[in-house]
């Protein structure tokens, strides 16, 4: 952010950063709000327009960063290490919220082991469970910041007659259903997925 503000003299709006910046309104809001909370601050409002002070970020700030930014990858790899246990989850779970597991051992529970193996029957059904999300998509109401240049438009609020009808996605990105596909699909070519629906 610091480097577009940079090439940005007059400053620019959150809807302009989320443009330049291609991240979404939060996170630009907490980015601004985590900058302004140094003294002085790097960056200060004028009008709807953030700009650059004199400021300059010290070495402490980078540190603090590059500490979160560490702790956080710690937790992801506590996290991958307790998804591949098999046995002792509650002990490393004590362990983790720098607890004693062994003050008061946790013990097995009772009831039967899950199964190994899966029903083919039962994946099937909770494939077509994952793959059946129906999300509403609703169209945009007003034209982006700065609004469309090339067709004439200043920017405001898009005619009703203008308006796209609301749309419906079939996944999340990423999620476990179609998620994947779309997203594997987007890193090695650009294309549509057509999806047809599947009777038995």
């Amino acid at each position: 952010m610091i480097e577009t503000l940079e090439d940005a003299p007059r400053g620019l709006s959150v809807p302009e950063l989320c443009g330049a910046l291609n991240l979404s309104r939060a996170r630009i809001c907490k980015t601004i709000e985590l900058l302004s909370l140094e003294s002085p601050a790097p960056l200060a409002r004028e009008g709807t327009r953030w700009q650059l002070t004199a400021t300059n970020l010290g070495d402490a700030f980078w540190e603090r960063a590059e500490r979160l930014t560490e702790l956080r990858r710690a937790e992801q790899r506590q996290m991958q290490e307790y998804a591949k246990l098999e046995t002792g989850h509650m002990a490393f779970l004590v362990e983790a919220l720098d607890g004693d597991p062994d003050s008061a051992p946790a013990s097995a529970p009772n009831g039967p082991a899950l199964p190994a193996a899966v029903a083919p029957g039962s994946v099937g059904e909770a494939v077509d469970f994952l793959r059946r999300a129906d999300l509403p998509i609703q169209p945009r109401r007003s034209w982006p910041a700065g609004g469309l240049p090339r067709y004439g438009i200043s920017g405001g609020l898009v005619a009703a007659g203008h308006r796209a009808e609301a749309g419906r996605a079939l996944c999340i990105w990423g999620d476990a259903g179609w998620g994947g596909f779309v997203e594997r699909g987007n890193h090695t070519e650009s294309c549509f997925l057509i999806l047809r629906h599947r009777t038995s």
